[in-house]
């Protein structure tokens, strides 16, 4: 799994507090989650862009722009597990590091669709799951962050402030058949009397 997928992994896994975590993913991904970020070169390309959280049995193909052997320009990265692909991104490359608008879709049908800096989901962004889940809102450093509407396929929605990955604050949730009402969060965990979201 890439760079994306330990990204997607610690700032996506908790879809709320009582929702399903990515399960085996997580598991997988925990030990990349202790190294250092480092360049990973395509050889046939010649070509290295930057990889935030390494993970063992990692390898890249590039297309695109590429000066003094850092991807530059627009691009496309597949990122391959032990031979297998794992995900594609596309977007803009400075310096080896993915800047600005992109686009990252995982084998497993999970996708982002928004701004990075430092090769790092950073800005305002599109995350949705297989099951139809979305969150739409702001990242910071590879989290969830700031404001941000999360709704899922039961028709349950959540908008309001993000800390850290967890819904935080007092917001608006959304149940079918009980409407709008305020709502609050602490870490991740409803704090108020409301039917949880």
């Amino acid at each position: 799994m890439s760079v994306f997928a330990v990204l997607a992994s610690r700032s996506m896994a908790r879809k709320s507090s009582n929702s399903r975590r990515l399960g085996l993913l997580g598991l997988l991904l925990a030990p990349a989650l202790a190294l250092g970020g480092e360049f990973i070169r395509d050889a046939l390309a010649d070509c290295s862009v930057w990889n935030p959280h390494p993970v063992e049995s990692e390898t890249i193909r590039y297309e695109g722009g590429c000066t003094d052997g850092l991807a530059t320009g627009d691009g496309v990265v597949l990122w391959y597990q032990h031979g297998e692909q794992a995900q594609r991104v596309e977007g803009g490359f400075v310096a080896g590091k993915l800047e600005g608008q992109g686009h990252l879709i995982w084998v497993s049908g999970h996708e982002y669709r928004g701004e990075f800096k430092d090769s790092e989901f950073h800005g305002i962004g599109t995350f949705s799951w297989p099951d139809g889940t979305l969150y739409e809102g702001r990242f910071v450093n590879g989290e969830r962050h700031g404001s941000g509407r999360h709704s899922a396929p039961n028709g349950q929605i959540y908008e309001g402030p993000y800390y850290r990955g967890d819904r935080h604050g007092e917001g608006k949730c959304y149940a079918p058949g009980y409407g709008w009402q305020i709502c609050r969060w602490f870490k991740g965990e409803r704090i108020d009397e409301g039917l949880a979201a």
